[in-house]
Parts: structure tokens; C-alpha cells; sequence
């Protein structure tokens, strides 16, 4: 479920880190941080999804971007169907730990810190079952 190619792009993003960049993932790592806050759990794993987006996009990645965009709504709309805890399914020191090898243009730490929480989100996916039906439109209200 979750992209291979990210390990990829952390590196290149890494090696082309600017003040920007950096501004713009610690930006949305505040936002992630205010959601967890106030548990809003729809927010904060749209949120995740986007910070995936984002670091495609910082890395100058346009077709993966788009494709990386699809394959994110489809996650989180798999870990809100099915129930997957956000402690457990997407930490948040996960995000932090690789803006911080980012910042270092530290790229092999980021893409290995990448891999591991790709690893991470689809171990703690329970796909066997769901609770009920979901409601779609509330889950993809903003």
C-alpha cells in the first residue's frame, strides 16, 4: 500500500534542502502537533497524509507527486475505514525524527527513517474487519 519510491525522494529532498523547505515541513509539522492537541483524529491523519505530499513536492517530483497524492487519500481512507489506531499506525515523532535528518541534509538517515515508517503504518493496518459502515462524506470533510 504504501510507496517504495519515498526512501527515493527523502534523499533527493535532502541533498536539496533550502530555508524554504524547511520552513514549509516544519510549518506542517506545527499543524500535525495542533491536531494531535486537540485529537482531532480525522485531521491528523489527513495531515499525515499530506506530509508525505508535501515532501514530494518540496523534492521537486511532479508525476510522483500526483501519483503519491492518490495513493495517500486511499491510505488514510484505508486506516480510518479500518480503524487503525494513530498512536500506533502513525507517530508522532515519525514525521519530526525525518524533518530532522532533513534539516542535516542528512538524506540516507531520512530515506531509512522513511522506509521505517512506511514499514510502520502498514504493519499496525488491521485489515481483517471494520466497525459498522463508514460515512465517507464525514470522513472527508475538511
Amino acid at each position: 500500500m504504501c510507496s517504495r519510491r519515498e526512501p527515493a525522494v527523502m534523499r533527493r529532498l535532502a541533498n536539496n534542502m533550502t530555508e524554504e523547505r524547511q520552513a514549509a515541513l516544519h510549518e506542517h509539522l506545527v499543524k500535525e502537533m495542533d491536531a494531535r492537541k486537540v485529537d482531532d483524529k480525522r485531521a491528523i491523519i489527513r495531515l499525515s497524509g499530506e506530509f508525505h505530499n508535501l515532501a514530494a513536492a518540496l523534492a521537486g517530483n511532479s508525476s510522483f507527486t500526483r501519483n503519491l497524492r492518490e495513493l495517500s487519500t486511499l491510505t488514510c481512507l484505508v486506516i480510518l475505514l479500518y480503524n487503525a489506531p494513530i498512536v500506533s499506525s502513525c507517530r508522532a515523532d515519525e514525521h519530526e525524527r525525518i524533518v530532522a535528518a532533513l534539516d542535516k541534509s542528512d538524506g540516507e538517515t531520512a530515506a531509512q527513517l522513511m522506509l521505517e515508517h512506511l514499514d510502520h503504518i502498514e504493519s499496525s493496518l488491521g485489515l481483517d474487519s471494520t466497525e459498522g459502515e463508514a460515512d465517507l462524506e464525514e470522513i472527508f470533510q475538511r
